[in-house]
């Protein structure tokens, strides 16, 4: 009986979930799912460009990897260096959804920065714990770090680096910058880039880079939409002209015409061209 009971209380939560959904559809989860990201391309150029100069190397290959490489923060976490192939140019990724093994191309510049991190090293995590500062009883020196001190060290160093978007950045943002950048900029393969990313398929690449966009683009395309006159027929250099009233050949020839509608049309057309 409890069981049944339970079944009816669930069914008519669901039902009043349902109908809170018809009014309201911001409590659907799928729909807060599918919110467009906006990218301040200047932002990651910033955090790249200062830790490059100011950050320790580890800090930096940590930033650096997921924008030229687009892993996943997992795949981040759990890289050793037994997975990169320095002379082949390729990172050997656990996919952290699938749980399968999948080829990642990575260019010259980040394969000789991994290199000096990894140093005299022949095992081990790629990015490790700093032992440096030392570390409690209760850590374990070999265990990878966790997702938010990741996130921590790339909050840090975008606020530091003067971003403006400092307090939401997070490892995740910068995959999205590789893809963005892929796909926007460099006008890049949608196909090739759905393999590096690990997508299931091409499709799921699309939405995904529908829901990204940069903040630079929005700005342009507004600029060059909305920087001149209301009238959008008019450029930006033209004088406005008020339109003539009271024209006497209109008020006495054209007002009750029955082709009144064929002449406007053919006039709009003369004026398009």
């Amino acid at each position: 009986y409890i069981s049944i009971i339970m079944l009816g209380i669930s069914q008519k939560y669901f039902e009043e979930k349902e109908m809170n959904f018809q009014i309201n559809s911001s409590d659907a989860i799928f729909l807060r799912n599918q919110r467009t990201i906006v990218l301040r391309r200047a932002d990651f150029i910033k955090l790249h460009d200062y830790c490059q100069k100011k950050a320790p190397l580890r800090d930096f290959c940590l930033i650096r990897v997921p924008m030229k490489c687009g892993l996943r923060p997992g795949e981040i976490r759990r890289l050793r260096w037994n997975q990169i192939d320095f002379q082949g140019l390729t990172i050997r990724v656990m996919d952290s959804k699938k749980h399968r093994i999948r080829l990642v191309p990575m260019d010259p510049i980040t394969a000789e920065y991994l290199m000096q991190l990894k140093g005299e090293a022949i095992e081990g995590w790629v990015i490790r714990r700093d032992i440096q500062r030392g570390l409690s009883v209760w850590k374990n020196r070999d265990a990878p770090l966790t997702y938010d001190s990741l996130n921590k060290v790339v909050k840090k160093w975008a606020k530091a680096a003067g971003c403006y978007t400092w307090k939401q950045m997070n490892l995740y943002l910068l995959r999205h910058f590789f893809a963005a950048h892929w796909a926007y900029v460099k006008r890049g393969n949608i196909h090739a880039l759905s393999r590096i990313l690990g997508h299931e398929s091409v499709a799921t690449t699309q939405v995904y880079l529908s829901k990204l966009v940069f903040y630079e683009d929005l700005q342009s395309e507004y600029r060059r939409l909305q920087s001149g006159p209301i009238n959008g027929a008019m450029g930006q250099n033209s004088k406005f002209e008020s339109p003539k009233i009271g024209n006497w050949f209109y008020d006495k020839w054209c007002r009750t015409c029955e082709h009144q509608a064929t002449c406007r049309f053919i006039d709009e057309a003369m004026s398009s061209m």
